[in-house]
């Protein structure tokens, strides 16, 4: 008994557990290597003569007598203010038990749990046993443990463990209420349970089944926090106030100060600084209905919100349904357009779903615009009137699939009308068609007034009129245009592998294409012999559509200078790159260098089987001469620079030259024509392509250079029956 008593009072064992270079930390008995057994007196170990006498010796019991003077210190010094075993002192065990009740925080008396349970106390809470298993060290009377609520109250604790054997398992199933908790195991002498003196170890395990604290290796204490059932660790975030906080999720030594209105910060759930939340007055701001903070108004005025709304300010703000009308403080606005009407009507084809359109200023800017109309039925008509100012505009309709909307799947249209008659309409286009209209009146700069004046550099010259006459220059001209309705023209069919095929869905204009497929000798298109020894550049435009191409395959712009014996390619559209199938494309290739009276040009096919084809049409080749080998057409006058007879007659382009603006007035004569505009730079790069109204008629559409560098331009108007060229002159 004696011997645990000492081990109660903090001692070891005289051997220290070990050989003799283990201690038992008690400077005056002597160093031994293990333990005596009967009564071996006088049995030297590690050079000294060992104590069998000692009780902390597992010497017989009538061996032993004494504890020596260290052992004796180190025992009291449990005692000492701060010691393990200091409450002993005030220990009422020897006196009258105290009477149990519900709220001395222990459970006691005939209580199921702690101040609960039994016939006196109050019900205990539902609870949920939690293991807590410890396998002790050489020394479990060093071993104790607590669990304690978030109020800091304990609730379950164990040891010291004096009476279990060294290295063996204690188990305890406290039940605990729902809730959070802290775990903390502790060791008297400092080096917890592993792995010095053994390999002790804990661990916590919820209801679950699930570890939340476990361990072994730590000094006098380690403590877990841990939840069971729902209940959350403390966090600083958690929304409650627990743990040590002094506020909800603030306040304590591990959160936030707590905020407050009056801190000069914005914290806690302020909107502003020491304003806003649930606890401080709200935050001014010009949204809020109410005149506050430095505003001269409500929610308007002073350095921080925009300017108070008057109904003379010209524009539309505050609650005004239009400039300065409407609303609670201005006059009502006046009611149906006030400007130009303009009546949009669009028949759909079989996927309304794919369409949709747009009205842009001459600023780019979009002021009206619809669609997709997925909830419309197959083949309705939808009719929307639009009230735009006096300007120019260009009016968009575009088919997401690519196809237009007419009439690969059904026969939609669409027309767009003012009070003077059609402004634009179609329905067979790709993936978009654009047309420019003016509606209000428009007015061009007078250069007939026979003074020099304006931007002028001559009399009715120079600037944004005609340039003023220096003669010389390169011409381009027009040196063949096809489109196959009627036959081949001057290209020869390369044999089983070139066609002209009629097919809408392939054709640019009419009807008739040529396509090329496979990858043969016959895959090809090729010009005759063309004497174009006297040009300094040639341009070929011409329009595309691929299909079935495999990703990669693609086609070639071949050219030859000797009559057909060997050929350079110019130019390759492979698809994937520059091409997907079932999408129209329209290039211009632009062509330098030292050509002859022999020179061919041609088209090759490059895939790899009859399924993959590509369709070319409206092939244009012009070439620009030799300042000294052509007439140059008088500038600002819409001569064509073709001769080709068109559906298109009495084309007036004016003003020409321009900054900016040109209006085309044309005339369709005796038949609905198709109408293709391009308008190109003389490199060939394609500078815009519109497709204007078809009805027969009078009809003006308007250009926009204003982005585009001055030089000269080529217009072509291309119909079924053929094109016309036309000069147009952009200056600074």
């Amino acid at each position: 008994m004696t011997h645990e008593v000492g081990h109660y009072l903090n001692l070891r064992h005289i051997w220290g557990d070990g050989g003799c270079n283990v201690d038992d930390f008690v400077s005056d008995t002597p160093t031994s290597d293990a333990p005596n057994y009967g009564c071996d007196i006088g049995h030297i170990s590690c050079n000294t003569t060992d104590m069998p006498q000692n009780y902390m010796d597992y010497s017989d019991d009538a061996c032993m007598n004494l504890f020596t003077q260290g052992q004796r210190t180190r025992m009291r010094a449990l005692f000492d203010a701060g010691g393990a075993r200091e409450s002993l002192l005030y220990s009422g065990a020897c006196g009258a038990p105290p009477v149990p009740t519900c709220d001395d925080g222990i459970q006691n008396g005939n209580e199921t749990g702690v101040d609960c349970g039994g016939p006196d106390c109050p019900a205990c809470p539902p609870c949920s046993d939690v293991t807590v298993s410890i396998t002790l060290d050489n020394y479990p009377e060093e071993t104790s443990w607590t669990i304690t609520n978030s109020s800091g109250q304990t609730v379950a604790s164990g040891g010291t463990y004096g009476s279990q054997p060294d290295g063996s398992t204690v188990v305890s199933t406290p039940c605990l209420e729902d809730g959070c908790y802290t775990f903390t195991i502790n060791d008297t002498y400092g080096d917890g349970i592993c792995c010095s003196y053994g390999n002790g170890s804990y661990t916590v395990t919820d209801p679950g089944g699930t570890v939340v604290a476990s361990g072994g290796s730590f000094g006098s204490s380690e403590s877990t926090n841990f939840c069971i059932s729902d209940g959350p660790a403390p966090t600083c975030s958690d929304g409650i106030q627990n743990g040590n906080e002094t506020g909800v999720d603030c306040g304590g030594p591990d959160c936030a100060p707590c905020a407050t209105c009056n801190d000069g910060v914005q914290n806690g759930n302020e909107t502003g600084v020491d304003c806003g939340g649930p606890d401080c007055a709200p935050c001014a701001s010009c949204n809020d209905g109410v005149q506050n903070g430095n505003e001269t108004g409500v929610d308007c005025g002073g350095p921080d919100c925009g300017p108070c709304v008057t109904c003379n300010d010209g524009i539309q703000n505050g609650d005004e349904t239009g400039v300065d009308c409407g609303g609670s403080s201005c006059p009502a606005c006046p009611t149906g357009c006030q400007e130009n009407t303009v009546t949009l009507s669009i028949t759909f084809d079989n996927y309304p779903e794919e369409t949709s359109w747009t009205v842009t200023n001459a600023g780019g800017a979009t002021v009206a615009s619809g669609g997709t109309y997925g909830s419309e039925p197959d083949g309705s008509t939808l009719t929307e009137e639009l009230c735009l100012a006096d300007g120019c505009y260009t009016f968009t309709i575009n088919d997401s699939y690519g196809d237009g909307i007419c009439c690969a799947y059904g026969n939609g249209s669409y027309n767009l009308t003012d009070a003077s008659g059609t402004l634009a309409s179609g329905g067979s286009f790709g993936s978009s068609e654009s047309t420019s209209f003016c509606v209000g009146g428009t007015s061009g700069p007078s250069c007939s007034d026979g003074i020099q004046n304006g931007d002028e550099t001559g009399v009715d010259c120079g600037g944004s009129c005609a340039p003023c006459d220096t003669g010389g220059g390169c011409t381009t001209v027009l040196i063949d245009e096809e489109d196959f309705e009627s036959g081949f023209g001057i290209w020869n069919d390369g044999g089983s592998d070139c066609a002209r095929v009629s097919s809408t869905t392939y054709a640019n204009s009419g009807v008739i294409s040529v396509r090329l497929r496979d990858n043969t000798n016959s895959s090809v298109m090729t010009t005759d012999n063309l004497a174009l020894g006297n040009y300094e550049e040639v341009t070929i435009d011409f329009s595309y559509i691929a299909n079935s191409m495999e990703q990669g395959e693609d086609f070639w712009l071949q050219a030859s200078t000797d009559g057909g014996n060997s050929y350079q390619t110019l130019a390759t559209w492979a698809r994937g790159t520059d091409f997907n199938n079932n999408v129209r494309y329209n290039e211009s290739i632009v062509i330098t260098g030292t050509f002859t009276n022999s020179t061919r040009f041609r088209f090759r096919c490059d895939a790899s089987a009859n399924a993959d084809q590509v369709y070319i049409d409206d092939v244009i080749i012009s070439g620009c001469a030799n300042n000294n080998r052509q007439s140059v057409p008088e500038v600002g006058v819409a001569e064509s620079l073709s001769t080709e007879n068109t559906a298109v007659g009495a084309v007036n382009i004016a003003p020409n030259p321009t900054r900016d603006l040109i209006t085309v007035t044309y005339e369709l004569t005796n038949e609905q024509s198709k109408v293709s505009a391009q308008l190109t730079d003389l490199t060939g790069r394609l500078v815009m392509q519109q497709q204007w109204p078809t009805t027969v008629g009078t009809h003006r559409q308007l250009l926009d250079l204003d982005g585009e560098l001055a030089g000269v331009y080529l217009l072509r108007l291309i119909t079924a029956k053929g094109q016309q060229t036309f000069k147009v002159v952009k200056v600074d």
